[in-house]
């Protein structure tokens, strides 16, 4: 069987012309805007009662928190939490009590953000911090203070606007301006 010359060139130019066409259909739904997908919906948060965190490193304890109510966001990696007490611990010992109203932990960071009027006391001296907002710090392992910090060490008291402490408030430095009455016993009779 022949084919003519015609017809086989009429064939190869239609089938390119196909090709082309082809092409250029795919070209343009390459160019195409599309629309994003649709994000996922957001998980429901978990709801906890009468909680217990411990976290450690290297083995040894650094905090223990107990809360009656947790609120915790896998979104945002935030806990929500209510009458808390964080226990700090030092060398196998708890050294520091914090007392709070509410909190929030920032779960990725491991920082604890305790708001609502705090009470911090240690357990080796008589060394307390009260303030409106604290701040567990887990890259520095200081605590820090924030609005109406009220540091006292026996009779001893240093008011001012923030407050950096270890945990176990032993070392501390108060933000100025600060107001102290500072109380020395000379030991004279």
């Amino acid at each position: 069987m022949t084919v003519s010359v015609r017809l086989r060139n009429a064939f190869l130019v239609a089938a390119a012309g196909l090709a082309m066409m082809g092409s250029v259909w795919g070209l343009f739904q390459l160019m195409r805007p599309r629309s994003l997908p649709e994000p996922p919906p957001p998980r429901p948060a978990v709801q906890l009662e009468t909680v217990e965190l411990v976290e450690y490193d290297g083995g040894q304890k650094l905090w223990e928190l107990f809360a009656e109510n947790v609120v915790y966001d896998r979104d945002r990696q935030l806990a929500e939490l209510e009458e808390l007490e964080v226990r700090f611990w030092e060398d196998g010992q708890v050294v520091s009590i914090a007392r709070s109203p509410r909190a929030i932990l920032e779960t990725a960071a491991r920082n604890i953000r305790m708001q609502g009027g705090i009470r911090v006391t240690s357990t080796q001296a008589t060394t307390s911090v009260e303030a409106r907002e604290v701040e567990w710090q887990a890259g520095t392992q200081e605590l820090h203070a924030i609005g109406d910090v009220v540091f006292r060490r026996g009779p001893s008291t240093v008011e001012g606007p923030e407050l950096w402490a270890n945990r176990s408030l032993m070392r501390a430095r108060v933000g100025s301006p600060v107001k102290a009455r500072v109380v020395v016993d000379l030991g004279a009779k």
